[in-house]
């Protein structure tokens, strides 16, 4: 059996007990793992530990998140020099300007994008700021759907991804700190 070095290799004999004749540590099968898969020093059985779970969800959260940004953007830039869409309905016509919302979805998407970077800091108020502005950026995208259902539609699905991610780790640190008191 090969293992990665950061691994602990435990020898059965034929009993069922480690080599050497002692017994598995208490809430520990014969093979070394724990109930869940965990080996005694917390590494799963594919071989990643907890932190590198963690960095993982980080990691893929900033991608999603700098991605829906990005394409906010590019939606916001494509709508500012549009011309005003014209809805006539029941003997009336509206004028609708979406040039000024492209602007505000620049803004957004550009802080969108940045927010999802700074996730990789690992730090709890940019986590905080990221999920505040996945949640502006739905609730924009909500607004604006008839205009750009395409992009609003990817936009609010990296996003939900990314918020669901990023509450995730804010739970496990908030247990892990509550743990520690």
């Amino acid at each position: 059996m090969l293992a990665a070095p950061h691994h602990r290799v435990w020898v059965l004999d034929g009993g069922g007990s480690m080599a050497g004749g002692r017994p598995a540590p208490d809430g520990m099968s014969p093979d070394g793992m724990s109930p869940d898969g965990m080996s005694p020093d917390g590494i799963g059985p594919d071989g990643i530990g907890p932190e590198g779970e963690r960095r993982s969800r980080r990691h893929l959260a900033s991608l999603l998140l700098s991605t829906a940004g990005v394409i906010e953007g590019l939606t916001g830039i494509a709508s500012i020099p549009l011309e005003p869409y014209v809805d006539i309905a029941s003997m009336e016509l509206f004028y609708l300007d979406v040039g000024g919302w492209g602007w505000v979805q620049l803004l957004v998407g550009v802080a969108t994008a940045l927010t999802g970077l700074a996730v990789l800091l690992d730090r709890r108020a940019t986590t905080v700021a990221a999920i505040v502005t996945a949640t502006v950026s739905v609730g924009l995208g909500i607004l604006l759907l008839p205009y750009h259902p395409l992009a609003t539609w990817m936009t609010a699905m990296l996003a939900a991804v990314a918020v669901w991610l990023l509450a995730g780790q804010l739970r496990a640190a908030s247990r892990t700190s509550a743990s520690r008191v």
